[in-house]
């Protein structure tokens, strides 16, 4: 809004374009976005053409689409949700996740488990949807030094490979839990995860694949092939919190969903990085340009958890 103000000469309106384009922003669902310089100017040029109307988004036209993550049984009566990373090679899971929802907590859960245990790959390839279109799951990765690489919307053909991976879950594991061809009620993620972890690694990765010619297991450990470095405990740990800007205040505090916080007040009116757990609120890491500037001091608490955490989240 303050780039439409008629009184404001070239310069200072390029200044400031500038400055708001180097900045990130909080998204109306609470999600960090950045806006191009292109897009500022152009929105400047509608509102002088039309006012607010003008600014309005035309109204998308969405083709159909396949779920981002392959739905399983009834689980507390919610329906489940695999995420699961495959080794492009080999086929091997290297890492999942039975939750509920298509979310950026359960695709990050899968990632962290993944890395941990196998190393970071260099390239990360996934869908559009947005659990993989997060900011979060962009911070994890750049921590990480993964490259995301998106599938073309409405090119499919990319995502073949995970599609029949999908079907063989369906296939051989859920028709397992399945009783008299209706979807069974398990008891508990916990118990959900258990037992595909048990089909996974006893059957799955054990069986020849059909396009591979070898077993995933084989394939995944076969002698000369490189192996990803794994992270160390500290750069795993940072890489899996959430990460949200704020610009510090006059009186050294910023919010974050409701909560204030008090930070050092050499911070004053420059744009930092909030670390933390979206499990707790309570304890925020700060960083400033990379650098760890301590952590900030709860003043006002009203919510404990970030809002994307469901009451029910393992």
């Amino acid at each position: 809004r303050p780039l439409a103000n008629p009184g404001l000469s070239s310069v200072e309106r390029g200044r400031l374009v500038r400055e708001l384009a180097a900045q990130i922003h909080l998204g109306p669902s609470g999600e960090p976005v950045t806006v191009s310089r292109a897009s500022l100017d152009r929105w400047i040029r509608s509102w002088r053409a039309g006012g607010f109307d003008a600014l309005i988004p035309a109204e998308r036209q969405v083709s159909p689409r396949t779920d981002d993550g392959l739905h399983g049984p009834l689980v507390a009566g919610r329906r489940a949700v695999l995420f699961a990373l495959l080794d492009d090679h080999s086929r091997y899971v290297v890492g999942y996740r039975w939750g509920h929802g298509e979310d950026t907590l359960g695709m990050q859960a899968a990632l962290h488990d993944a890395v941990k245990t196998h190393g970071c790959p260099q390239r990360l390839y996934c869908d559009n949807g947005a659990a993989y279109a997060s900011g979060q799951l962009a911070w994890s990765a750049a921590v990480l030094d993964i490259k995301l690489v998106h599938s073309r919307p409405g090119k499919p053909q990319g995502r073949g490979k995970i599609e029949r991976w999908n079907r063989t879950v369906r296939d051989q594991f859920l028709v397992e839990i399945d009783h008299d061809g209706r979807a069974c009620e398990v008891g508990s993620l916990t118990e959900l995860n258990r037992l595909f972890t048990a089909w996974l690694h006893q059957q799955y990765h054990r069986c020849v694949h059909s396009e591979t010619g070898a077993t995933p297991i084989e394939r995944y450990h076969a002698d000369g092939r490189a192996r990803p470095p794994r992270p160390d405990p500290a750069l795993l740990r940072r890489a899996f919190l959430w990460r949200e800007q704020r610009r510090v205040t006059a009186v050294a505090t910023v919010s974050l969903h409701g909560n204030r916080y008090q930070v050092d007040p050499a911070l004053v009116g420059r744009t930092i990085d909030l670390l933390f757990t979206p499990f707790d609120l309570t304890v925020i890491e700060v960083e400033y340009q990379g650098r760890a500037m301590g952590r900030a001091v709860p003043h006002t608490i009203g919510r404990h958890v970030h809002p994307a955490v469901k009451p029910d989240a393992a």
